[in-house]
């Protein structure tokens, strides 16, 4: 589901959906961006850019597309609403990925094609003192039962 949450205007009918599809004693793993993620604009890692409140929740609207920013209390209460029962969650940061860093957006790598970053770049994307986005969690994950 990573990014998937953007996309859904109605949280609770999805996760009603997604009730009604499990087997009793099944498992719904979500694995997100983290919510925490949202609020700035990831443009300038070296300075955060708040570009709404966290809980501003949308819908946002653009030339081309309509996103929403769900909070972790948006995905958790449709999830609990709709019968489903937390069994775990974890936040967790992103670890280094020399292959596909985690600070570049898809538009980002769209527009610099081919450009090739040194491992230092990386590292200091990474750094939460060279990049104060890396100090909050990065991803959002839960399993819940059936």
């Amino acid at each position: 589901s990573n990014g998937v949450h953007v996309w859904i205007d109605d949280l609770p009918a999805m996760y009603r959906a997604i009730h009604r599809a499990m087997k009793p004693g099944s498992t719904y793993i979500l694995y997100e961006i983290h919510p925490f993620q949202r609020p700035f604009d990831g443009k300038n890692l070296e300075q955060l850019t708040v570009v709404k409140p966290y809980d501003a929740t949308g819908p946002f609207e653009s030339d081309t597309e309509v996103t929403f920013g769900w909070r972790i209390q948006d995905i958790l209460n449709a999830m609990l609403d709709a019968g489903l029962t937390l069994r775990h969650m974890e936040e967790m940061r992103a670890e280094v990925n020399y292959d596909d860093p985690d600070w570049i957006s898809c538009e980002q790598k769209l527009r610099e094609r081919g450009r090739v970053y040194d491992r230092a770049q990386i590292d200091r994307m990474y750094d939460w003192r060279m990049n104060p986005m890396a100090a909050l969690p990065h991803w959002l994950s839960m399993a819940a039962v059936k």
